[in-house]
């Protein structure tokens, strides 16, 4: 028997996965995808999800995170741009979605205002900062 059986494996021995239910104001795509991972994740909490960078900026999931946002009244990101600054610029929200979507696609950054999490100013790694952090110091 095959120690990893693959969805096909499962069906041919009658082991299919069961049916998915769409969530209400979610994609049936998105849906699916989340009812998959979901219960993959706490099966297994060490597993390593290596093939979902190019699910991440499917523009559907993009769209049902926007709408989860806009629902949620979100708040500002790092950048301080609000949702109401996005729906009224030139590009819109389709614009910025599409701009972020291009941006984790090439694995570029969105905008100027993004950097790595400790390096506040281009400076070297290490506090919020930017001074270096003892690996010693109590925290």
């Amino acid at each position: 028997m095959d120690e990893n059986p693959t969805t096909e494996t499962r069906v041919a021995a009658g082991k299919a996965m069961p049916e998915t239910v769409k969530e209400p104001g979610v994609p049936e795509k998105v849906s699916q995808l989340r009812q998959k991972l979901g219960p993959k994740a706490k099966q297994e909490p060490k597993f390593r999800f290596y093939a979902l960078y190019d699910r991440i900026y499917r523009m559907d999931v993009l769209e049902a995170a926007w709408e989860r946002v806009r629902a949620n009244k979100g708040a500002p990101g790092v950048d301080g741009i609000t949702i109401q600054q996005i729906v009224g610029s030139d590009q819109g929200a389709a614009g910025f979605l599409e701009g972020i979507q291009e941006s984790l696609r090439t694995k570029t950054k969105a905008n100027g205002k993004l950097r790595p999490l400790g390096d506040p100013d281009g400076a070297r790694p290490g506090s919020a900062n930017g001074d270096p952090v003892d690996p010693g110091a109590d925290l």
